[in-house]
């Protein structure tokens, strides 16, 4: 599904906006997306920011065509029954274009924050989709598994659509794997390289190969962080702090060393102590150039076009633009890559 190499075009292209931005922005330059020929718009759910949930109805109201993704929400957080009642609302608000996307989240937002306990997210995560696609039928659930005890639920309403598509936010090989069994489709982490998404995509379709699944059905998203501008230092530069976020989180060694970046591993220590004194700057000051090449797709038109190229081909047939910085010229600059 990537482009063929003397062709500009993609079949599809996904936009994604994070909760450190306004809701009317993101409606905005959703409207926006759509008018240019994005396949996708999503809201990502990062604790203590601007909700999913609300962010994707906000669009679905203000647009027409676009598919709306929730990227993503948590059974640690929400219960499967409540997930299945919000998504199934927001369907039939949109005329039936939403794509749910759930996962374990972070342990830290999630137990060291909230103390919300966050035992086996595999367990979770697996029950939650069984339970959530039972309910989106319309019938009434009795579930008893270990994780999750529904007895005689049923949606009060008609779900417009029995089917809505449930991709898996997945890092690590477990929840990667899980995703080829039995999701519709796979989310990947912001800070991708291309030597992990390769490492991804395989355990997505030893997954799917284990559940006598075609891994070709299985749609392959991938956020990426993006940034344009004439001048290639400052669109690097500028997603210098957005790295910082990435390295923070308990998943970056796993990143890092999946991507064949062993030996920046060690700038994680003192970013997660700039991070705790909430000194994000700080925090900047430690990422190499090295690390703003490998996770993100930054620098001219021309240059993010090369990148952009290089996901196409490691088996990812959605890409999800996380655009920082201009985020106007981002979409103007993708447009060309859209039918």
């Amino acid at each position: 599904m990537h482009a063929k190499a003397d062709d500009k075009f993609v079949k599809k292209l996904g936009i994604c906006f994070t909760g450190d931005l306004p809701v009317k922005a993101i409606v905005k330059y959703a409207r926006l997306a759509e008018k240019k020929g994005f396949e996708s718009a999503w809201a990502t759910e990062g604790y203590f920011r601007r909700d999913a949930l609300s962010s994707i109805m906000a669009i679905a109201m203000a647009t027409k065509k676009i598919k709306l993704g929730i990227g993503c929400i948590n059974p640690f957080t929400r219960n499967p029954a409540l997930i299945a009642m919000s998504i199934a609302t927001i369907d039939e608000c949109s005329n039936k274009r939403l794509i749910l996307g759930l996962g374990a989240s972070s342990r830290h937002w999630i137990e060291d924050q909230m103390g919300i306990p966050q035992k086996s997210p595999l367990t979770y995560v697996r029950e939650c989709v069984e339970i959530i696609r039972r309910l989106l039928t319309g019938k009434t659930v009795t579930y008893e598994g270990n994780a999750f005890k529904i007895r005689e639920v049923k949606l009060g309403f008609k779900p417009v659509r029995d089917n809505i598509p449930i991709y898996l936010a997945s890092v690590g090989p477990q929840m990667l794997q899980l995703a080829g069994e039995i999701a519709d489709g796979v989310l990947l982490t912001w800070g991708s390289s291309i030597e992990y998404i390769k490492y991804a995509v395989e355990n997505i379709r030893t997954g799917a190969k284990r559940a006598g699944r075609d891994p070709a059905q299985i749609d392959v998203a991938s956020n990426i962080i993006f940034s344009v501008d004439q001048n290639s230092r400052s669109a690097k530069n500028n997603v210098k702090p957005i790295v910082v976020r990435v390295l923070e989180g308990m998943d970056a060694e796993h990143l890092l060393r999946r991507s064949g970046l062993e030996e920046y591993v060690g700038v994680l220590n003192p970013i997660r102590k700039a991070i705790a004194k909430r000194d994000v700057r700080l925090g900047a000051e430690y990422v190499p150039s090295a690390l703003v090449e490998a996770l993100t797709v930054s620098g001219t038109p021309k240059e993010c076009e090369e990148k952009l190229e290089k996901y196409e081909n490691t088996g990812v047939t959605l890409p999800v633009i996380m655009p920082f910085g201009n985020i106007q010229m981002a979409i103007q600059v993708l447009r060309i890559r859209l039918k």
